[in-house]
């Protein structure tokens, strides 16, 4: 198992953004820098300057099974995501500790990653979708159901990322398109909670799977900011 956890905790570290569009020549498109200036206010991520860390706990279904989702970024680029299914000994989890990116199976083995599969877990610690070594970001707009969207758009070499369409006053997000190799989803953002210094984030949580088909939908139950993370539990167990 190996998922893309959209709105992921990692992302609060980074420059969230993606996705060209078509703009009108009545409408001045802020540049990229004024637009994420503007989406970061509006998300109240002023007010989180000083997070190192964010754990957050989110849970769906599979089935007739309750999934817990636990993910635990530190900045600038850890991340481990713990995935148990309910009723069963079912655990998988996924990691990157800034070097090295790996997944650990319901069996106890671990593979560590390379090529492809590793720089995609990586952009999952940075909070993007892709290679953040090639990640670049773009203004535009966008008109979806008759109502116009400021776009922060985000792209890696591959074509790999996300796109956040904000309203033009408010600046807040409607919705996300993820864009995973020939894949390309789009969701409402949904309803948005408090984080525990202020900061927003999405009740609802997301999620592509690897093969860039649509997994199941979790709800965020806890978010903790700034919590104790050892580099350690990081790394791939066993090392």
């Amino acid at each position: 198992m190996n998922a893309a956890r959209l709105g992921a905790a990692a992302a609060v570290f980074c420059v969230l953004a993606l996705a060209p569009a078509a703009s009108r020549a009545t409408t001045t498109v802020p540049d990229i820098k004024e637009l994420v200036r503007r989406y970061g206010l509006a998300m109240h991520y002023d007010k989180i300057a000083n997070l190192r860390s964010v754990t957050r706990i989110s849970s769906g279904f599979i089935g007739n099974r309750i999934v817990t989702y636990t993910t635990m970024a530190k900045a600038p680029d850890k991340m481990l995501e713990i995935i148990t299914v309910g009723g069963t000994d079912e655990r998988t989890s996924i990691g990157f500790d800034g070097t090295t990116a790996w997944v650990q199976g319901p069996s106890g083995a671990v593979a560590v990653l390379d090529g492809a599969a590793s720089r995609f877990i990586e952009g999952m610690a940075f909070g993007l979708v892709g290679d953040p070594r090639t990640t670049k970001a773009t203004a535009g707009e966008t008109t979806m159901n008759g109502v116009d969207y400021f776009v922060i758009s985000i792209r890696d070499a591959s074509g790999f990322g996300r796109d956040i369409m904000v309203d033009e006053k408010t600046y807040l997000p409607i919705y996300w398109r993820v864009a995973v190799g020939n894949w390309s989803h789009l969701f409402e953002v949904g309803p948005l909670d408090t984080g525990p210094l202020g900061e927003y984030y999405p009740r609802i949580v997301q999620t592509i799977n690897s093969d860039g088909s649509i997994g199941t939908p979790s709800s965020v139950t806890s978010v903790d900011d700034n919590v104790s993370l050892p580099d350690s539990m990081f790394a791939p167990p066993g090392q």
